[in-house]
């Protein structure tokens, strides 16, 4: 989600599974600001940055750790952002990082109207499912809070736009997809978790009118 986030406001992101996939990204570097998970599969963020930083990977890069913990013992000298993330907090971060190191790069400019970039997003269901029926109904209570937001929402059958399912790589239905703006995102199930959603359209710059 974060990559999305930081890809849909302008960002250039490279994505590493665990820490030794982050070195090899860090080597072909530079990078302006490193965030880093702090539990990786292989050993923790911060011991994978003092890795990098030994190295000389690091370089100007400012280094952040995403963490649910207060403080980690071996993270001192990090700056922390808490989970779970706040979407509009990452973003003010980070913008804030780059600002004090004189690397500040532009938001996307809005519509000439001041409106925030549409939504392209796609229900994927199946006819007769509960959850799909539950998921439109979901949906549904969720797009009433941005009201007048430019929006563009489509419920597909999968029974009836096979190839359209296809073309999104459907699997499992219900699946709401978030076309653009930016990369494509999958949300999976009943979407009786608004937050989710809410958090969906906050990457895609829109704000819940009510």
């Amino acid at each position: 989600m974060m990559a999305v986030a930081l890809q849909s406001h302008g960002y250039s992101v490279a994505e590493a599974a665990d820490a030794e996939e982050a070195l090899r990204h860090l080597q072909a570097g530079p990078f302006d600001v490193v965030l880093s998970d702090y539990e990786l599969p292989d050993k923790t963020g911060a011991t994978m940055l003092r890795e990098a930083s030994r190295a000389g990977l690091l370089g100007s890069a400012t280094a952040l750790i995403v963490t649910a913990h207060t403080q980690p013992d071996d993270a001192d000298g990090y700056e922390i952002i808490r989970k779970p993330i706040d979407l509009d907090r990452l973003m003010s971060q980070v913008q804030r990082v780059l600002g004090a190191s004189g690397k500040v790069r532009p938001l996307p400019p809005t519509p000439a109207d001041g409106g925030a970039p549409a939504a392209d997003l796609v229900l994927y269901v199946s006819a007769g499912s509960a959850a799909s029926v539950k998921a439109r109904r979901s949906m549904e209570s969720t797009l009433r809070a941005f009201a007048g937001s430019p929006i563009r929402y489509a419920v597909c059958d999968v029974g009836e736009e096979p190839a359209k399912a296809e073309e999104d790589q459907i699997v499992f239905t219900p699946t709401l997809v978030k076309r653009s703006p930016g990369p494509r995102a999958w949300v999976l199930g009943d979407l009786a978790d608004a937050a989710v959603v809410i958090d969906l359209l906050k990457i895609c710059g829109l704000k819940p009118s009510t």
